[in-house]
């Protein structure tokens, strides 16, 4: 199986069990901006605990080699933590539980649907993408502007063209 096969299989489960995620990571750079390298798939999701066994049934029936640990599943769901997914074939797959506050639900709220590999799948946002590039890491890996290029422009726009400046700052500071 391959990672596009596997992503979409994942998307499937989670749109039948009505858990709202998105696509983030370097799968979403690849959807939104310049195709790279990414040896994982990243997903947000929003679960309580009563779904996190739907769910965890779920992807052990996508093969039945598939490793995830029950009681990582719910450790993070619990304490807002990450788990994984590891398949046969060397695949990973990233589960992160989203926090409950404003930005995790608002980045939720903005996702955009797109038809990606023949299949519709939820991604996080252009906009959230490149401040979860800015922010969500100590130091990106290459520049963010590299990253979303075909964002960019438009992501400039949106946050210089507000009315308190604080968007031009912003952008000064960060080089873009």
């Amino acid at each position: 199986m391959d990672q596009t096969k596997l992503l979409k299989k994942v998307a499937k489960v989670l749109e039948q069990l009505n858990i709202p995620y998105i696509v983030t990571g370097g799968v979403a750079v690849t959807v939104w901006g310049r195709p790279r390298f990414t040896a994982d798939i990243d997903i947000a999701i929003e679960i309580s605990l009563s779904k996190s066994k739907d769910l965890l049934k779920a992807l052990q029936k996508i093969d039945r080699k598939i490793y995830i640990s029950e009681v990582a599943v719910n450790q993070a769901v619990m304490g807002n933590g990450e788990f994984n997914l590891i398949h046969p074939d060397g695949l990973k797959v990233d589960f992160w539980v989203l926090k409950n506050d404003i930005y995790a639900r608002s980045r939720i709220k903005r996702r955009k649907l797109k038809k990606a590999w023949g299949q519709n799948i939820s991604f996080i946002s252009p906009d959230d993408l490149i401040l979860s590039k800015l922010f969500g890491t100590k130091k990106p890996a290459q520049p963010v502007s590299w990253k979303i290029s075909n964002q960019s422009s438009r992501f400039r726009k949106n946050w210089t063209g507000n009315t308190s400046g604080a968007g031009r700052k912003f952008m000064r500071r960060k080089n873009f």
